[in-house]
């Protein structure tokens, strides 16, 4: 107990004495994102399924979404900044729906994929 109370003082002492090199930011905005890929890898993929079982498809494509992170940075000179970067990136969903009506029956299917990311990076900036 007494060696965890010495290293939580050490850890707070330096972090008073290096508070004014180290700083936080949270950010956020809309970015929008190439899911070309994944679009005819897995959507196309669904909806080519639905048609050739004869239903007619209507698709909604992955595309842009919002994304949010924390900035953690430690001044090492002057105007020159380090450290982690966390963010998280969620996508519009994409959604494939199709109908079909054969001999009295009526069949709908909805399929709706959602995709995220959490990027973690480590890098440095250089302010003016």
């Amino acid at each position: 107990m007494k060696k965890v109370l010495i290293g939580v003082l050490v850890v707070s002492l330096t972090g008073i004495a290096y508070a004014d090199k180290i700083s936080l930011s949270v950010w956020g905005g809309y970015a929008t994102v190439s899911m070309s890929d994944v679009n005819k890898q897995i959507i196309d993929m669904i909806a080519d399924g639905l048609k050739a079982s004869g239903m007619t498809t209507s698709v909604t494509k992955f595309g842009s979404g919002l994304i949010f992170g924390i900035d953690a940075t430690y001044e090492v000179a002057p105007g020159i900044l380090v450290g982690p970067r966390i963010g998280y990136l969620s996508c519009a969903q994409a959604k494939v729906d199709g109908e079909m009506s054969s001999g009295g029956y009526y069949t709908k299917m909805k399929t709706t994929v959602d995709a995220s990311i959490m990027p973690v990076m480590i890098g440095g900036v250089y302010s003016i």
